[in-house]
């Protein structure tokens, strides 16, 4: 006869069938959950990021109010020459020809923020870009045409540490505002940040535009696969992608019809899309910072990773381009002082 113990000892065990099914059950719990975990995950950094934005727009209106208007002192780029006439370091340069200290320590956004913002701008990083350093930080680049003595890896490295780095990708609006004679074809970068174009963006620039419309600073199209050095920054050991640090301003085309600002140095750096692969990553969504302080999602709708117009359909009525991922009705894109796309 089986005692009390050996029968109370058979009830506590399991089966192997029924183990099975509770395994079975415990992998499906999993397989349903994991996904929602990683969504939440990426949602939570891609408001981080936002917020990240935010907190540079606050920046950039309390800047605007210290120094007549100007929204900053420019890009951030040691190979800047000249800048807006008018801004007091642009004067503290010229009172002090001698001072041949890097650009990018003493002006341009970056700069800026750490000096007057209380933070610092590497501190604020996208967390899911898939750059997380600035390609003006490549050494080639600080050298080329640069002030100073030649940067090094151990001193441009020395600047990230005090701050100096984003992986936030500046507007050409914010850097330069327009062309000063839009009739002549120019593309690209201004060779002469003085006399080609109007200089750093100033809030009476936007008196034709809504600030609400004005992109200034977004999350930047990233070449992950890429070894140019346009594309890479050189760390002591490796070699990272790196992100845009300007984007290219307006060209113009079809018998000089004034063409839309070229945005395809944004990109996404948030959600993703099973499939579709391009660029060295998946990304699908973008933030991007507008003048008037908000931030706004954009969905890389035809999977290039990048926010720019298509060059091949017809511009529209008004001359603007056509751009695939948004309505250019609702994110500026013409001659900024004006309002206009001719």
């Amino acid at each position: 006869m089986q005692s009390k113990q050996s029968l109370h000892n058979s009830r506590q065990a399991f089966t192997l069938i029924e183990l099975l099914v509770v395994i079975a059950v415990i992998s499906l719990l999993i397989g349903i959950l994991l996904p929602s975990l990683g969504k939440a995950r990426e949602t939570s950094k891609r408001i981080q990021c936002a917020s990240n934005l935010r907190q540079f727009g606050v920046s950039f209106t309390t800047y605007a109010g210290e120094n007549k208007g100007y929204m900053s002192s420019g890009p951030f780029d040691n190979r800047i020459r000249k800048h807006a006439k008018g801004y007091q370091l642009e004067r503290e340069w010229d009172r002090r020809p001698n001072d041949r200290r890097g650009t990018v320590e003493r002006i341009g956004w970056v700069h800026d923020i750490v000096k007057y913002g209380g933070f610092r701008p590497s501190d604020l990083l996208c967390p899911t870009a898939p750059a997380q350093y600035n390609q003006n930080l490549h050494t080639a680049r600080m050298n080329d045409e640069g002030y100073g003595d030649p940067y090094t890896q151990e001193t441009r490295d020395a600047l990230i540490s005090k701050g100096y780095n984003t992986n936030y990708t500046q507007s050409w609006y914010m850097a330069y505002t327009q062309w000063r004679n839009n009739r002549i074809g120019q593309t690209g970068q201004p060779a002469d940040q003085t006399r080609g174009v109007v200089g750093p963006l100033r809030e009476h620039a936007m008196q034709a535009v809504s600030t609400s419309v004005v992109p200034i600073l977004a999350d930047a199209r990233v070449d992950a696969s890429s070894e140019d050095t346009n594309d890479t920054i050189d760390l002591i050991g490796e070699t990272l992608p790196a992100c845009k640090s300007v984007t290219d301003g307006p060209n113009w085309r079809d018998g000089f019809v004034w063409a839309s600002h070229d945005f395809s140095d944004f990109g996404p750096a948030h959600g993703s899309k099973p499939g579709v692969f391009f660029r060295g990553h998946d990304k699908t969504q973008g933030n991007f910072l507008f003048a008037d302080g908000h931030v706004a999602v954009i969905e890389d709708l035809n999977g290039d990773k990048t926010f720019t117009y298509d060059s091949a359909a017809e511009p529209r009525d008004n001359g603007g381009a056509v751009y695939p991922d948004f309505d250019s009705s609702t994110r500026f894109t013409g001659e900024l002082l004006t309002g206009k796309y001719r």
